[in-house]
C-alpha cells in the first residue's frame, strides 16, 4: 500500500475504508470476484460495514454511511 517503504507487514487491523452507497453491492461484488470477505456486513449503529482482504492479504473495510 506504499510503494516508498522497502518491507511493508500486514497488520492485524484494516489498514483502509472505502465508502460505498450501497453495502449489499458491494458483498455482491466482492464474493462474484472471489475476495476473501473476513467479516460479513455488521451494522454497529452508524455504519454497516465489511471486512476483506486484498491479493496480498491486507485488512481491507467497505462502509456505508446511514444518513
Amino acid at each position: 500500500m506504499d510503494s516508498n517503504k522497502k518491507e511493508v507487514k500486514n497488520s492485524s487491523q484494516p489498514l483502509f475504508f472505502f465508502w460505498t452507497r450501497d453495502i449489499q453491492a458491494a458483498d455482491q461484488f466482492l464474493k462474484q470476484n472471489d475476495v476473501e470477505i473476513v467479516s460479513q456486513i455488521e451494522d454497529i449503529g452508524s455504519v454497516p460495514f465489511l471486512i476483506f482482504k486484498d491479493p496480498d492479504n491486507n485488512l481491507l473495510v467497505v462502509c456505508q454511511p446511514n444518513h
